[in-house]
């Protein structure tokens, strides 16, 4: 399990790396030569840096997931709050207290 965590790490770093090169080249270059393509172009690519943004989002979230499992939402139960904490700790490997909950 640790190989497909240290795997899921690297392609987090790779799709932030890529999304932020992609922003800096479209901010320097990007107004210019948009202003150019006919607006049918335009639109084109307009969807395509969207979808290519919500492509990065899944696979930075599902990387993230990947790398340090998916955490449950804190129950509003009391009761289980206490377990939830310590299934929590377990599953991001936080050093405990020494209370095993």
């Amino acid at each position: 399990m640790q190989h497909v965590r240290d795997a899921a790490d690297r392609w987090v770093t790779v799709f932030s790396t890529l999304l932020s090169i992609s922003t800096i080249i479209g901010l320097d270059q990007g107004r210019d030569a948009f202003s150019k393509l006919a607006l049918g172009t335009q639109a084109a690519v307009v969807i395509a840096f969207i979808a290519a943004i919500a492509t990065f989002i899944w696979a930075i979230t599902s990387g993230t997931e990947a790398s340090i499992g998916k955490l449950t939402p804190v129950p509003a139960d009391p009761d289980t709050i206490e377990e939830w904490y310590f299934m929590a700790i377990k599953i991001l490997r936080i050093p405990s207290d020494g209370h095993d909950g």
